[in-house]
């Protein structure tokens, strides 16, 4: 009963950002020259994640450079990009 105990709180903490974001990252924040992910690499991979910023820096017709990433606990992840000229 205790190690179904644990494992259950174990998975719960590990899905716990996927479970409030609704999905494997969320766009923390965008501007017309930057865009900051926030996103838990066990569920989606940090390619993906450069795609999602193409896309978002595609709003404003230009391209997604990577520029910094940081990993916190249990995987998660805070990358930033430039949106720069084409």
């Amino acid at each position: 009963m205790y190690r179904a105990f644990i494992t259950i709180l174990i998975t719960m903490a590990l899905t716990g950002c996927v479970v409030a974001w609704g999905g494997a990252y969320k766009i923390d924040s965008q501007t017309p020259d930057t865009v900051t992910i926030k996103y838990d690499g066990t569920f989606i991979a940090s390619n993906e994640i450069q795609k999602v910023a193409q896309a978002t820096c595609d709003e404003y017709g230009k391209d997604a450079v990577k520029q910094e990433e940081t990993m916190g606990m249990w995987r998660l992840r805070t990358v930033s990009f430039l949106c720069a000229k084409r």
